[in-house]
This record gives structure tokens, sequence and C-alpha cells, in this order.
């Protein structure tokens, strides 16, 4: 990666984040391609979910997440700290998913903590494991997610 620059790399891995947000929200599973290295692990155990490699869970939340008719996920009070081609962040999770099922439409809310370690790839900053840390929830989870 050709950049060192601190700011600009807190900047990019911050992006890094927000793409996540936005393709879990917009359903673009071709997005998390541009999250996560290919040998990712990913640890969503304290919210009951899925833990794995990247191909695996990008699979579950493929078919998962896809059942959500709306999603608004928030990232923020984003730490970074740097270290070479390496960094780790921390950041706040609130996650908003609404289905619909034949009782009507339902909400199910999130609150956590991602705590993610970050490696510098020459197709810019990459997640190379992500873990969940579950502080809250409310409302209603669809019974298979």
């Amino acid at each position: 990666m050709a950049s060192r620059d601190e700011a600009d790399d807190r900047r990019l891995i911050t992006a890094v984040l927000y793409r996540y947000a936005t393709a879990l929200d917009s359903q673009r599973w071709e997005l998390l391609d541009e999250v996560f290295t290919a040998d990712a692990h990913l640890d969503f155990s304290s919210a009951g979910s899925i833990e794995g490699l990247y191909p695996e869970v990008r699979a579950w939340l493929e078919t998962h997440m896809s059942r959500f008719r709306r999603l608004q996920h928030f990232v923020t009070n984003v730490r970074v700290e740097l270290a070479a081609d390496r960094a780790r962040a921390q950041s706040y999770v609130h996650a908003v998913h609404g289905w619909k099922d034949d009782r009507g439409f339902h909400l199910a809310e999130l609150g956590g903590e991602y705590r993610d370690r970050f490696v510098a790839t020459d197709a810019g900053w990459r997640i190379q494991k992500r873990v969940l840390v579950h502080h809250w929830s409310r409302g209603d989870r669809p019974p298979d997610v």
C-alpha cells in the first residue's frame, strides 16, 4: 500500500468501517470483499451469531441478512491505533434490523462494539480479524437469525 501518512491511514480505515455498514444496509454483498481479507476471522458469537472465516461468514450474511427488509448500521466513536502496515480499531455499533412476517413488521436492535485488526494490502486497508462485543439488544429477531 502506498500511503504511510497517519491521518490518511486513519481516514482510510474509518472508510472501511463505513463500507461494511453500507454493504450490509444496501445488501451489496460484493462490497464485503473490499472490507475483509480472504482469510479474515469474524466472531459474532457474543450476539448468538456466527463465528468463522470470511467466506463462510459472508455466505451466512447473504443468506440470513437478506431476510431483513430494512437495515441500518451506525458506526461511531472510532479509535485507531497504527503500527506500520497493521492497525487496531475499536468502534461502537448500533444496528437496527426491520423484518416482516404474517404477524406484521418487527424491529430488532443491537448495540455493541467492533474490535478489529487491520492489515495494509495492495488493495488498501482490510480487516483481518473482527470481534463483535455485544452490549445490549431489544426487539424481535427472526427465529433463524
